[in-house]
């Protein structure tokens, strides 16, 4: 079985993609080059919610380094097999090329921009997209910085569906949380739900290769769509300023309640 990944450039995006090289089947990288990690903050927001929006994003980045190295260690599985593309190249004439020409049997997405016509008809039927959030709860950009703005860390989690041309929107085939513990961080919760996305995905594409009419669910209600937009500065007082965060050991004390996500999983 040959399987194209069509992933972001971070850190967290290449050590995804090395993981699935790793899995013993011919894999193609297409990498789109992403923004920095450290984002400069926005001009005219409060003292405050610079440090705070700093402080965030910085750690951030010294996670995602820490655990997951600078992003340019590209597998000796993919070396061969891995090219790179701006955001405006991705739904390209030439990307169009590359992918006719390696005809995958499957593709995972993630960390991209959305995949466009005529691109997006040339996926086989088993495309996937990793999504980093619990849909249908939190569908669309930053899924994992609003749980916690929501005081519900147990949701911050991962979703594996079929791509559809609506955002997040696809059968589901797997979904998973990571084990909370005391100590952790927006951050640490961030890196370990993206660890365990590896596993599934390993079983998800060793079962499409003896099975691959492996059918997924469709949630029952539609969720909610976050927007980069959505986001300003101002949302990480609560993280910062009013829970330290630790809002992890508030919910494992009790003190925002035991409500946890039905997940989903075919696997």
């Amino acid at each position: 079985m040959k399987i194209l990944i069509l992933s972001g450039s971070h850190p967290r995006h290449q050590y995804i993609s090395n993981e699935i090289a790793s899995f013993g089947f011919e894999t193609f990288q297409i990498r789109m080059v992403r923004e920095p990690l450290n984002i400069t903050p926005p001009i005219g927001i409060s003292i405050e919610d610079k440090i705070n929006f700093n402080r965030h994003f910085n750690d951030r980045s010294s996670a995602e380094l820490q655990s997951f190295g600078n992003g340019n260690t590209i597998s000796k599985h993919l070396r061969s097999r891995n090219i790179e593309v701006s955001a405006g190249e991705l739904n390209s004439n030439s990307v169009v090329a590359y992918v006719t020409k390696f005809n995958p049997d499957a593709c995972i997405i993630f960390g991209t921009k959305m995949i466009e016509k005529p691109l997006i008809s040339l996926l086989p039927k088993n495309t996937f997209n990793l999504h980093l959030g619990l849909s249908p709860w939190y569908r669309g950009a930053a899924t994992l910085f609003w749980p916690f703005y929501l005081l519900e860390p147990q949701f911050a989690g991962i979703t594996i569906h079929k791509i559809t041309d609506k955002p997040d929107a696809g059968e589901i085939y797997h979904q998973a949380i990571p084990v909370l513990s005391r100590g952790q961080g927006i951050h640490d919760v961030a890196i370990q739900a993206i660890k365990v996305s590896i596993e599934p995905l390993n079983k998800l594409f060793n079962t499409l290769y003896t099975n691959s009419d492996l059918e997924g669910i469709l949630p029952n209600t539609t969720g909610r769509i976050w927007r980069n937009k959505d986001f300003r500065p101002e949302h990480l007082r609560l993280i910062y300023n009013e829970f330290n965060n630790q809002i992890v050991d508030k919910f494992l004390d009790g003190e925002l309640g035991s409500n946890l996500p039905k997940l989903i999983s075919v696997l």
